[in-house]
């Protein structure tokens, strides 16, 4: 059984036998690579001391979670798809340091779930569809867990975006807003011929590693947020522009605030570091 869940077959036969079919929605292509599953589990394990709890989002069939398991004191799965659930439990009958849950990890209380005694560290390893990428990560992010890292595939091009630095072409709102919360890098990409069925993308598996000191302390974090998101409202604006139009400050506020920062008003936001934009939230604080 262990080996079979890797065999495109195998999985054909077991839909048909089930009568289940591949949800879109779910962007569900299972991964049939037991050496890409190796490197992902390898890498998560890798940032994390003992002991060690991993929360895996979108388990799919398991064949990530077999390699999970081998290397955690627990695995803590959240899988969507109510249909897949009972066969991922047959998967796993024999890994008794598994926990299933057939809920919506968007709406899920991960701290309930994982239940981590006093000592245990946590890591997250997750297989993410393309449709709920970021609202995931954010979440994951912005909880009050202290994850010691979190190993997640997305697409390539969603890769590019979250790892991207200042002057980059990915670099945006979201490139920035993961660099306050963490250090950001690409491990590898995951072509598509090891995923059952085939994508039309390629995959690359990123990995998060939370700072235990935030880079900069805005005064206010939600300003300092929504300064970022304004920055890259229009990305041929300039920041003035961009601020004068998305925030609710007078044009007046935001020249001076520019002026306060200095920070040249016919910059572009993806030209601004974390330094900057918490100098900009900092400065327009004043004018509350």
């Amino acid at each position: 059984m262990a080996e079979s869940i890797y065999s495109p077959t195998y999985i054909r036969e077991q839909l048909n036998a089930r009568g289940l079919r591949m949800q879109k929605k779910f962007g569900q292509n299972f991964l049939i690579s037991p050496a890409v599953c190796e490197n992902i589990a390898s890498a998560a394990k890798s940032t994390t001391s003992e002991p060690t709890v991993c929360l895996e989002i979108g388990p799919g069939i398991g064949a990530l979670t077999l390699r999970l398991a081998e290397k955690f004191d627990r695995v803590v799965c959240i899988e969507i798809d109510r249909g897949v659930f009972p066969w991922l439990g047959e998967n796993l009958a024999e890994k008794d340091n598994v926990t299933l849950f057939n809920a919506d990890a968007l709406e899920v209380d991960f701290a309930e779930k994982l239940a981590a005694k006093e000592g245990e560290k946590l890591a997250v390893c997750a297989n993410l569809p393309y449709s709920v990428t970021s609202p995931l990560i954010l979440k994951l992010v912005e909880s009050a867990l202290p994850f010691e890292s979190l190993t997640l595939m997305v697409q390539k091009e969603a890769a590019e975006r979250f790892a991207a630095k200042v002057g980059d072409d990915s670099y945006g709102s979201l490139s920035a807003y993961l660099a306050y919360y963490g250090t950001v890098k690409k491990l590898f990409d995951v072509k598509e011929a090891n995923f059952y069925p085939r994508p039309t993308v390629t995959s690359s598996v990123i990995q998060i590693i939370p700072h235990q000191k935030k880079p900069v302390e805005p005064k206010d974090e939600t300003l300092f947020f929504a300064v970022i998101r304004a920055a890259f409202s229009a990305r041929r604006k300039t920041v003035y522009n961009c601020l004068s139009s998305a925030l609710s400050f007078s044009k007046e506020a935001v020249a001076a605030a520019l002026d306060q920062a200095q920070i040249d008003p016919m910059r572009r936001g993806e030209t601004l570091c974390l330094d900057e934009f918490c100098a900009i939230a900092d400065a327009l604080c004043t004018n509350l």
